[in-house]
């Protein structure tokens, strides 16, 4: 078959592993966030972004995309599923003048990536970010080969694109500049003046966003440094570069669930890595031996500028981390890398002597993939969402007309998403966080410093005058349960189903500071019954749904002192 011919049919395969049930998972907290973002408009979620870390143009093409494809999973997830299906087009149009074994490693690679897929299937903007990298590496490659002002454009464009989707967007930008660096010296400087100039005027505004966020990046993601504490920063390249790898995530267990599997079959993991290893070398080879025979027309210039847009995102990702505070999450904030990564495989693979052990790993490479992200296709099983879709749900069958509804930290999201969705948002009262700050970013941990008891329980005091004058009825709190307060081995159901008799009465000592205020604001040091347990998906915490009818207040007169202890 002819170059092109391979290029669809892997472009066919990646489709089918990117849509099929796309839409069939439920949203975790990340991306119900970008659902309640794109709900308002242009000048919305600007305004809405200066409590967040994050550029606005996914946000605003995921509008665009909603806004054709209505409202659900299948909608939110249409542009990253798109723009992983591209990264694959990319991945064909860079190798398709090497060899027809480079090329069909490089496309087997592309489509079966379990990063590549796992991203496409999710709502966030890292799967735009990595086609935005793959297109500004093809087009820095040709720019590289004859730079004149249009291709000048087209770089800087894309470097700008990168840099709006994601601050991190910078690194893969600075490796085409350090890429095309060289032109400064020759016939080309005019049009390389010319991207600087562009590239330097278009990032002005994103400049001055990022200088008002840093603040916020340090404040709101302290929990991505923890993953730190016990590894060594110096090694989190090589740690990248093996979770990368299909199977990776299972040994390096990051911050974030990624897909994976048991401890069974790590030996295959071992396997795939040192086949992956050796195909490294040979591509670093192909970039930097003057003396090695090309393997395909112009392997060398591909080589060399794949490397760099592998080592400068993942090198400036750790710069950034030990600069600005903690960015490296391990197999997220530096997946603009993963393109170039695969490039470089592809060259190793080609220039492997054993076609046996190409074909070996490439299905090795697959079968981990599938393995990891089975549960995401079929939706089933502990590690699919689902939990924050089934509880909006169980709680929108029981709401009444005077309800409230108060949730902590990293609940609002999903909730308030599928109360539109489901159509019940309207009809509850009071809908909010406790304390209120969790409301300015509601996909964000805040910190919950002690010294803040006297001034929290006076907002749960008001809240509970708000809610008397009101005619409140009953009110609903999401709570997370004291770790210390369970035996251990305790089996825990992801799914919301009513807890065992024995775990069933809950007081305000036994669920965390501050949302326990709001209970014993309205209980004291009385027990309440939990209506649900669930693990909400893929956020820390044993949760609570607690439902407190009015005839179960106390007086006001009657409540006791309240400490927090240390």
């Amino acid at each position: 078959m002819t170059p092109r011919r391979w290029l669809l049919l892997a472009l066919a395969l990646g489709a089918l592993l990117r849509f099929f049930g796309l839409g069939r998972e439920g949203l975790w907290v990340d991306e119900a966030y970008t659902s309640g973002l794109i709900h308002g408009s242009a000048a919305e979620i600007w305004a809405r972004l200066r409590v967040d870390d994050a550029p606005p143009l996914f946000y605003l093409l995921s509008k665009g995309f909603v806004a054709l494809a209505g409202p659900g999973e299948f909608a939110l997830r249409l542009l990253p599923a798109l723009a992983s299906i591209g990264v694959i087009a990319v991945v064909g149009l860079l190798l398709e003048r090497q060899s027809t074994r480079t090329l069909l490693v490089g496309l087997g690679l592309a489509a079966t990536s379990a990063l590549l897929i796992y991203y496409g299937r999710q709502a966030r903007s890292y799967s735009l970010l990595q086609f935005e990298a793959s297109l500004l590496l093809l087009f820095t490659l040709r720019a590289g080969e004859r730079l004149d002002a249009r291709r000048a454009i087209v770089v800087a464009l894309l470097g700008l694109s990168a840099l709006y989707t994601h601050n991190l967007g910078l690194w893969p930008f600075t490796a085409a500049v350090l890429a095309l660096l060289p032109k400064l010296r020759g016939a080309e400087r005019k049009p390389l003046l010319l991207l600087l100039l562009l590239g330097a005027l278009g990032a002005i505004p994103w400049a001055v966003r990022l200088a008002e966020q840093v603040g916020i990046h340090r404040d709101l993601n302290q929990w991505m440094a923890k993953y730190w504490e016990t590894r060594p920063y110096a090694l989190a390249p090589l740690m990248s570069l093996g979770v990368f790898v299909n199977g990776g995530t299972t040994v390096f267990a990051p911050p974030i669930f990624l897909g994976g599997w048991g401890g069974a079959g790590i030996w295959l993991v071992g396997l795939l890595w040192g086949a992956c290893g050796v195909a490294l070398v040979l591509a670093a080879r192909l970039a930097f031996a003057p003396a090695l025979a090309p393997a395909g027309a112009g392997a060398r210039p591909v080589a060399r500028i794949a490397l760099l847009f592998t080592l400068v995102p993942i090198g400036g990702l750790l710069l950034s981390s030990l600069v600005s505070g903690p960015a490296y999450v391990l197999g997220r904030t530096e997946t603009a890398a993963l393109p170039a990564f695969l490039i470089l495989l592809a060259l190793g693979f080609g220039q492997m002597r054993r076609p046996l052990l190409v074909l070996m790993a490439l299905l090795l490479w697959a079968t981990l993939g599938g393995v990891a992200l089975w549960p995401s296709w079929t939706a089933s099983g502990e590690r699919s969402k689902g939990s924050d879709r089934a509880v909006a749900a169980a709680l929108g069958a029981r709401l009444g007309p005077r309800d409230a509804v108060v949730f902590s930290s990293l609940v609002r999201p999903s909730l308030e998403s599928y109360a539109r969705l489901q159509g019940w948002r309207e009809r509850v009262q009071w809908f909010g966080g406790f304390p209120a700050i969790v409301d300015q970013n509601p996909a964000a941990v805040y910190p919950t410093p002690p010294e803040s008891l006297a001034v929290w329980q006076a907002a749960a005091l008001e809240l509970r005058r708000e809610w008397e004058a009101a005619g409140v009825e009953q009110v609903w709190i999401f709570g997370v349960r004291e770790a210390r307060a369970l035996p251990l081995r305790t089996p825990w159901a992801r799914r919301p189903a009513p807890p065992a008799v024995d775990r069933r009465e809950i007081g305000a000592a036994q669920i965390t500071y501050p949302t326990n205020l709001v209970l014993a604001t309205l209980v004291g040091l009385r027990s309440v019954s939990a209506e649900l347990e669930y693990q909400q998906d893929w956020v820390s915490g044993e949760r609570l749904l607690l439902r407190i009818p009015r005839s179960a207040w106390v007086s006001v007169d009657s409540l006791p002192a309240i400490e927090v202890a240390r």
